[in-house]
Formats: C-alpha cells, structure tokens, sequence
C-alpha cells in the first residue's frame, strides 16, 4: 500500500466539488487528499492539483506555494492551515505555485488555441498569454477589467439584440431588463 499525497491549499470561498476528497478545516483552508503516491514528481502532483481545483487555484493563498504531505502524516487534530503546517514540519514540502497555475489554452481543450487567441483578440481582451500572465502573477486589478469589459460587451449585445426584435424599441440610455415572464391565470 502506498502512502498518498494530500495538498494543503487556501483558496478564499473555494467550495470544492463534491467528488473531491476534501477535508475543510476552520478557518476555510482545505486538504486535497490526491490519488497520486507522496513520492510522485513534483510536476504529476502540480498536474493532478490543478486539474482537481481548476482556475480557482489562481487563488491560493501562499506565497511559498502548495504545501503536500503523506496522508499517513495527515494531523487529525488540526484544525487551521498553519496547525496543519507545524504539524507535519518536514513530513511535508513545498511546491512552487508559479508551476501550479493551470495552463489558460488547455481550459479551453486541446486543438482550440487558434479560435481562443481569435476570439481574445477579437473581443479587445488582449491575448490568451495576457490571461495566463494576469492569474500567474495574481494581477486582480487586470482579471477585474478584463471581466469589466467581457461585461459591457455582453451588455452591449443584449441591447443589440432587444434593438433588433420585432416590436423592440430601445430608448437610449436606458438600462438593460430582462423579459418577465407571463403570470399563471388567477383561479
């Protein structure tokens, strides 16, 4: 029997999928109980975090990186992410995050990187290497405009598209509504 790897992660209002093998402990921080052996590579259990936890590991919160333990060091009684890591002490190592970043193009599916990079440019919002660099390097401020202008186009295209309907008449400056939806007949 092999001794397993589990990943020590804090990822601010990750709610994990229930598929996962987690642990969430009291201050929000989680362990990632992996089906991978301890002694695997360190690039296989950055691969299997990340295909486990998805973009929303661009949010750990750790500078020195995702702290890994042998499940057999896994500290019961520990209740925090830093109880978890003065428990294990040196059971348990580092793995840079800048390596567990998950690649932007292969979210999208392998063959498909002409279409994202089109669609990126096309759209104004710069590059698919543009993405990747902003969630490597944490640039919220960059991910934030990014999704402002993602918005205001969507925005935008729904007021197209209410312009174009028959009957539709759009007032300028007016904001954005939805339909409502009819109401059941009274009894």
């Amino acid at each position: 029997m092999s001794i397993d790897a589990v990943a020590l992660l804090r990822i601010t209002d990750w709610e994990p999928d229930e598929e996962l093998d987690t642990r969430i402990l009291d201050d929000g921080s989680a362990l990632l109980y992996l089906e991978l052996p301890f002694e695997s590579d360190p690039g296989e259990l950055l691969e299997a975090i990340a295909g486990a936890v998805g973009a929303d590991l661009v949010g750990h919160d750790d500078e020195r990186g995702i702290f890994v333990l042998p499940d057999a060091a896994d500290p019961d009684e520990a209740k925090t992410y830093a109880q978890v890591i003065d428990a294990v002490g040196d059971a348990g190592h580092w793995l840079p995050i800048d390596d567990a970043v998950p690649d932007v193009q292969s979210m999208f599916g392998a063959g498909h990187e002409d279409i994202v990079k089109n669609a990126f440019s096309a759209l104004g919002l710069g590059s698919i290497e543009d993405l990747q660099r902003m969630m490597q390097s944490g640039d919220t401020e960059g991910l934030q405009m990014m999704q402002i202008k993602m918005q205001n186009m969507l925005e935008e295209a729904q007021r197209a598209h209410a312009g174009s309907s028959p009957g539709a008449e759009k007032k300028p400056d007016e904001p954005l509504s939805l339909p409502e939806k009819p109401k059941a007949p009274k009894s």
